[in-house]
């Protein structure tokens, strides 16, 4: 192996861990946000509760400030068979968009 292929493998195996390193920053985050708003009590990232899961409202694809806007100003409606979501005053908007950011994340 020549030195120049070290070098990138070396360099591709540190962008890829840091990439990794970020991800798990960003989901203990959103994670502590989602406590902080009470929002696993209706929502969980796979799992169907009171409300939809994490995934299946990525499924929908909304965009940032679409998504934002829904969970900011819940429309009834938007999710026919499931629990109507109730406004939450105390929510920030820079929460939200870290929330919407990762929900729009979940393959």
């Amino acid at each position: 192996m020549s030195l120049r292929s070290l070098i990138l493998i070396v360099t591709l195996s540190l962008i890829v861990g840091h990439a990794f390193a970020q991800k798990d920053d960003d989901d203990r985050e959103v994670k502590g946000i989602l406590k902080k708003y009470t929002c696993t009590k209706c929502h969980h990232k796979s799992i169907r509760l009171i409300g939809p899961s994490f995934t299946a409202i990525s499924k929908r694809e909304y965009s940032q400030e679409r998504l934002v806007d829904l969970i900011m100003n819940p429309q009834p409606g938007s999710w026919p068979g499931y629990g109507e979501m109730p406004k939450i005053d105390t929510l920030k908007r820079i929460d939200v968009e870290k929330v919407a950011e990762w929900v729009r994340a979940i393959k």
